[in-house]
C-alpha cells in the first residue's frame, strides 16, 4: 500500500495493552490511573489492572510495606531503567 488510505468499518475494537497508567505516592486507589493528576497510590491496587504491554509510571517516592505483599520502593534508590524523577 502506498500512500493515505482510510479505513472504516462496522465493527468495534477493544485496544489491548499499550495504555501507560501512573503510580504516586500522593495518588489514590480509587482514581484511574490514567494521568499523573488520577495516578494510583499502591502497587497492591496498579499492578493486577495491567495487561501486557502497558506501561506503569512509578513517580519518586517512597512506597511503603502498605503495598500489601510488594516491597519497600524508594525509588531514589532503587529505580532501574529511569532516573527517579
Amino acid at each position: 500500500m502506498q500512500g493515505n488510505a482510510t479505513v472504516t468499518s462496522e465493527r468495534s475494537f477493544q485496544t489491548i495493552g499499550g495504555r501507560t497508567f501512573y503510580l504516586a505516592t500522593s495518588g489514590d486507589d480509587g482514581n484511574n490511573g490514567q494521568s499523573t493528576d488520577l495516578a494510583w497510590k499502591t502497587f497492591a491496587a496498579s499492578i493486577p489492572k495491567l495487561a501486557a504491554g502497558d506501561t506503569l509510571i512509578v513517580r519518586n517516592g517512597t512506597y511503603t510495606s502498605s503495598n500489601s505483599g510488594y516491597p519497600n520502593i524508594n525509588c531514589t534508590t532503587t529505580a532501574k531503567n529511569a532516573t527517579s524523577s
